[in-house]
């Protein structure tokens, strides 16, 4: 389809999004986003129906802006994507729906609403469900939002030092909040019903999408209705269990796409993601792989971060290790931690940055993946190619602030869950002592703005 401007996505005109807040939002990656109404209170699914959203003020001004190439509060992702040369979800979301729904439709759908005050008179065919914050897991760089034990170990966390642990996290932009059982109103059900017919993709996730007993909910109702054969299915989990009741829901739908939250193997994956196991997410992952089924495609969706920077090849080469076991392809998606910014690669200082990049120079040429033919190989060298290109942009961009968050963060999590970030990393560990970042004692060292050594706050 045409690219109407280099801001344009085709999302606000063909999906809708449940934060796992019950609120609704225009994309996944729009963080601190959420759809409100004309007087600006955001929409609360228990109350307000899908339809409801789907043509306020507020979306209308985002398709206007999208179409006059300004920038969207909330694409900052998408933006920082393509400045690293990766293929941003705009671009792939925008290629994904011209083949799915055809370039001339969409360009009809997108060209009447910008004459019709940029409403749109036909239900979204992308449906993007996250029923709640369930989740098994307290991965590093997520949030109490997303996973309920991390809520509940914040409020622990919070409780032991005074209110100091949430004064951390506001500094930073964030904030605390649960998640209420928005996802049991018939409101927000009846909703979800009037979509069906229309919808031609859904993604799900949470929280963890196969422990929230709503997707399953969802999943029956689909089949019921008739619509599962016209639909498409895709998910993240992370393969710390494969339900006999979620997988066998599949076989009734047109394609089912899954992707593995894994962020490296062995130690680096249970450290990043507790209180997962390794074994246990590499003989689920080497099942789904060898399942051979005609309507099914596995992959793999790192979030590169400080804590996986120089074990990232480790990945790939398990994926490739697996493809070949298989005969089967393996998409690789590397996402990337820009929140909370003291994960992001970025801050790091040059000695690591230079490791990861001999490690990903080294990989490239006896890669078959990387220099494999295939739409799902492509990602692998996308990923890959954008990891060496982030590194080089932020060469000489150390930050010794965001360094002593990710410092103070790395300390108060090992003691609290009882882990060590030297054993887990040993080599990340020894270039960060080289470069003035003690991750291990009980106090830490930063460089200030003169690069001179400081002691860090306890």
């Amino acid at each position: 389809m045409k690219e109407y401007s280099k801001t344009f996505c085709v999302y606000p005109w063909i999906q809708q999004q449940t934060t796992p807040g019950g609120r609704v939002n225009f994309c996944c990656i729009s963080y601190y986003t959420s759809v409100t109404d004309d007087e600006g209170k955001p929409f609360e699914l228990d109350k307000n129906s899908f339809s409801e959203a789907w043509n306020v003020n507020y979306m209308k001004d985002i398709r206007k802006k999208m179409m006059n190439g300004e920038a969207v509060k909330g694409c900052e992702t998408c933006y920082k994507q393509e400045n690293m040369g990766k293929r941003s979800y705009r671009q792939m979301h925008n290629q994904e729906w011209s083949d799915k729904l055809g370039s001339r439709y969409l360009e009809k759908l997108v060209e009447k609403s910008a004459k019709n005050d940029f409403v749109v008179d036909t239900p979204p065919a992308y449906l993007d469900l996250r029923l709640g914050n369930l989740c098994n897991l307290k991965c590093r760089m997520c949030n109490p939002h997303n996973s309920v034990q991390i809520y509940k170990e914040w409020e622990r966390l919070d409780k032991e030092n005074d209110g100091q642990y949430t004064e951390f996290w506001k500094e930073r932009g964030h904030s605390f909040g649960g998640c209420g059982p928005w996802y049991e109103s018939e409101t927000f059900w009846s909703g979800v019903e009037e979509y069906i017919p229309h919808l031609k993709k859904v993604y799900m996730t949470g929280g963890e999408p196969t422990l929230i007993e709503g997707n399953y909910r969802f999943l029956k109702k689909c089949i019921e209705m008739g619509y599962a054969s016209k639909i498409e299915l895709f998910f993240n989990i992370n393969f710390t269990q494969l339900k006999d009741s979620f997988l066998d829901q599949l076989n009734d739908f047109k394609w089912v796409s899954i992707n593995a939250s894994l962020d490296g193997i062995n130690t680096t994956n249970e450290y990043i993601r507790p209180p997962s196991r390794w074994n246990i997410c590499d003989q689920n992952f080497r099942k789904a792989a060898s399942w051979g089924l005609k309507n099914f495609s596995l992959g793999i969706s790192p979030v590169v971060q400080i804590y996986n920077i120089l074990n990232m090849v480790e990945l790939c080469e398990y994926a490739e290790e697996v493809m070949l076991e298989n005969k089967v392809e393996i998409l690789v998606d590397f996402l990337f931690c820009f929140s909370p910014s003291f994960l992001d690669i970025a801050i790091l200082p040059d000695n690591v940055k230079l490791r990861a990049l001999e490690k990903l120079e080294e990989f490239k040429p006896r890669s078959l993946s990387y220099n494999g033919k295939g739409h799902q190989l492509f990602f692998m060298k996308d990923g890959i190619d954008s990891m060496i290109t982030r590194l080089r942009q932020t060469m000489g961009q150390e930050n010794p602030k965001q360094m002593l968050d990710f410092v103070q963060y790395t300390k108060t999590l090992d003691v609290q869950r009882k882990q060590s970030f030297s054993e887990a990393f040993p080599e990340l560990n020894g270039l960060l002592l080289e470069a003035g970042y003690d991750v291990a004692s009980s106090r830490g060292l930063f460089k200030n703005s003169n690069s001179q050594l400081i002691e860090a706050r306890p």
